[in-house]
C-alpha cells in the first residue's frame, strides 16, 4: 500500500462501506457527503463565528478607512490593533472554509480510480485490463483519465468481466461490477453539453439527466451561497441596522466588501458548473449533497450563534462605551 492509499483509507472504507450495504454508488456518495458535513460540524462552526466577528466590524474598518485612508501603514497599524481589541482573527473564517476542498480533491481521487481504491487491484494490472478490453474493440467515451471508472461499470456484462478476468488473472477474485446506475443515470459517465450526441449509448432520460445534474448542482451551490451570505449578515447586524442599511443602499454605491460578496456569490457557482461538465457525474452528487447539507446546517448554525452574537455585541458595546470615557477623562 503506497502512500497515497494510506491517506485516502478512511474515505474509501467510509464509501464501500455505504456502497456495500445500499448497493447503490450514488446513495453511498450522498451518505458520504452527510457523514463528512458531521464530522466538519465544529470545525465549520469555529469559522462561521469568525466570519460572523468580521462582518460586525465593517462599520469600525469604514471608519478607519475614513480617517487613515490616504495612511495606508497607519491603517493597516489600526486596523490590527481593532483585531487585537476585539479579539478576531481576520482569517478564522477563511482557513476553516479550506477545510472540505482537501476531501472534495480526495473524493475525486477515489471515484476516478475505483479499480484501484474501492477493487484493491494495482495500477499496472488495471492498466494491463482497459488495454484487453480496447484490444477486444470495446470503446471507451470520452477522457482517457476515466476509463478506468467505465470499465468498472462495464464488468457488470460478463463478457467484458471474462474478459478482464483473463487479462489479469492473479487479481480475479477481486473484480466485480460496480452499479453505478442512479434513478435511470449513469454515475460513471462525465455530463456533455452536446447531450443529444449519447441518446444511442445512454438512452434518451440517461442523456438529458446526465446533462441537468450540473445544472441542479450550480443552482444548489448559488442558493446556498447567497442564503449563507445573507444569514452571515443577519447575524452581524441588528434588525435596526439592516433597516439602516436598507435605506443607505438606495442612495449610496454598494461598499468593496459587498461588491466582493456579490462577486463571490456568482463565481462559485459558475466553478461549480465548470467542476460538474469536466467531472463524473458521481463528483456532481456528491456536490449536490453536500450543498444541500450546508443549507441545513447553515440554519442550525444561525440558532446557535443567535445567543453568542448577541453577547459578542454587548461586549464591544460596553468596551466601546468604556473606551470613551476612557478618552473624556
Amino acid at each position: 500500500m503506497d502512500f497515497a492509499q494510506i491517506i485516502l483509507s478512511p474515505f474509501v472504507w467510509l464509501l464501500t462501506f455505504f456502497y456495500n450495504f445500499f448497493g447503490s454508488y450514488g446513495i453511498a456518495l450522498i451518505l458520504f457527503a452527510v457523514v463528512v458535513k458531521l464530522i466538519l460540524f465544529p470545525f465549520a462552526l469555529k469559522g462561521k463565528r469568525s466570519m460572523i466577528q468580521m462582518n460586525m466590524l465593517q462599520g469600525k474598518m469604514q471608519k478607519l478607512q475614513k480617517q487613515y485612508g490616504r495612511d495606508r501603514e497607519r491603517y493597516n497599524l489600526e486596523v490590527q490593533k481593532l483585531y487585537e481589541r476585539e479579539k478576531v482573527n481576520p482569517m478564522g473564517g477563511c482557513l476553516w472554509s479550506f477545510l472540505p476542498l482537501p476531501i472534495l480533491m480526495a473524493l475525486y481521487v477515489i471515484i476516478r480510480r475505483p479499480m484501484i481504491y474501492l477493487m484493491g487491484i494495482p495500477d499496472a494490472a488495471v492498466t494491463a485490463a482497459v488495454k484487453a478490453v480496447t484490444d477486444a474493440g470495446i470503446a471507451f467515451t470520452g477522457n482517457q483519465a476515466y476509463h478506468e471508472l467505465q470499465l468498472a461499470g462495464m464488468l457488470k456484462d460478463s463478457s467484458v468481466m471474462d474478459l478482464v478476468k483473463s487479462a489479469i488473472p492473479d487479481y480475479a477474485d477481486k473484480l466485480s461490477a460496480i452499479n453505478f446506475n442512479f434513478f435511470g443515470i449513469d454515475l460513471s459517465q462525465v455530463p456533455t453539453l452536446k447531450f443529444w450526441t449519447r441518446f444511442d449509448t445512454l438512452g434518451t432520460w440517461g442523456a438529458i439527466g446526465l446533462f441537468l445534474i450540473p445544472l441542479a448542482v450550480t443552482a444548489l451551490n448559488f442558493w446556498y451561497t447567497k442564503y449563507s451570505m445573507k444569514s452571515n449578515q443577519n447575524l452581524a447586524e441588528s434588525s435596526e441596522e439592516q433597516k439602516k442599511k436598507k435605506k443607505k443602499a438606495k442612495e449610496e454605491v454598494k461598499s468593496s466588501q459587498e461588491r466582493s460578496n456579490q462577486m463571490m456569490m456568482w463565481m462559485m457557482p459558475l466553478m461549480y458548473l465548470w467542476f460538474g461538465y469536466t467531472m463524473p457525474a458521481g463528483m456532481c452528487i456528491y456536490m449536490a449533497a453536500n450543498a444541500l447539507c450546508t443549507v441545513g446546517q447553515e440554519a442550525i448554525f444561525n440558532k446557535i450563534l443567535r445567543k453568542d452574537i448577541d453577547k459578542m455585541k454587548a461586549e464591544a458595546a460596553e468596551r466601546e462605551e468604556t473606551e470613551k470615557a476612557e478618552l473624556a477623562a
